[in-house]
């Protein structure tokens, strides 16, 4: 009948809904399995847990609900990056670029992501890719000290 197929992994425990490690390992075991679509939902609700941005997930400190851009948290590169990997490794460079352009304005000074946009281009514009990203690494000047 052919190989047995270990069971689908449930998502992570409520519990530690933020645990990054524990995303991208139930991510990667769909995908061992052949189950890339399984992958890329986990991954998008990783991000999506991990931003706050999945709904009216959060509460105030009465109880009541409060906005998801009111509680919106770091961007999660290292789940952004595993998805565009995962479509990369599927075969799907189209779909790992219009990733990779929503990750990078999700987290602009991310350097794992903006190494890999880099890496994504093509030779002739990873000269351009690069400077993109040191601009984008680069804080903005603070305003100059006054001595009296």
């Amino acid at each position: 009948r052919g190989v047995p197929r270990l069971v689908s992994p449930s998502p992570p425990p409520q519990v530690c809904p933020d645990c990054e490690p524990v995303w991208l390992a139930a991510a990667r075991l769909e995908e061992a399995h052949g189950a890339v679509s399984k992958a890329r939902s986990l991954l998008e609700v990783a991000r999506l847990k991990r931003t706050g941005a999945a709904g009216w997930l959060e509460q105030g400190p009465g109880g009541e609900p409060v906005s998801p851009s009111r509680t919106l948290r770091v961007g999660a590169p290292q789940l952004w990056l595993e998805a565009v990997r995962l479509e990369r490794r599927a075969g799907n460079r189209k779909a790992a670029m219009t990733l990779m352009a929503k990750a990078l304005q999700q987290c602009k000074s991310a350097g794992l992501l903006w190494a890999e946009a880099i890496a994504m281009e093509q030779r002739a514009q990873q000269k351009t890719k690069s400077s993109d990203a040191l601009k984008a690494s680069i804080a903005p000047p603070s305003p100059p000290l006054r001595c009296q």
